[in-house]
């Protein structure tokens, strides 16, 4: 049985994050953006049907575990607080689309 999940990642490119995305990239479902330098973030969001959030923050990605490596998290539920948090996800995900055209040559 196949389902229909469908997934997106922005995420900022660099050596790890490209040889990380290349994979993730074989699966049609996955579609991945990049942000730009300067919106570098140490906050993981994960937005879950818009109806589940989780924002975790990365204090060092040094350590080799979670528990060391991991800051602040909020779980929520709530639905102001989860479509705020999409809504972010979304203008980025936008301005990501936006600037990959720009960077791409017209084809002739």
């Amino acid at each position: 049985m196949q389902n229909n999940v469908r997934i997106r990642i922005l995420t900022h490119l660099n050596n790890e994050t490209k040889t990380i995305v290349d994979r993730l990239k074989t699966n049609e479902n996955v579609d991945v953006k990049y942000l730009q330098g300067s919106l570098q973030t140490s906050l993981t969001t994960l937005v879950i049907d818009r109806k589940l959030s989780l924002e975790v923050e990365v204090k060092d990605d040094t350590k080799h575990n979670s528990y060391e490596s991991v800051g602040l998290s909020t779980y929520s539920n709530s639905e102001s607080t989860v479509w705020t948090r999409a809504s972010i996800f979304e203008t980025l995900w936008i301005r990501a689309e936006i600037e990959e055209k720009e960077r791409t040559p017209p084809r002739i």
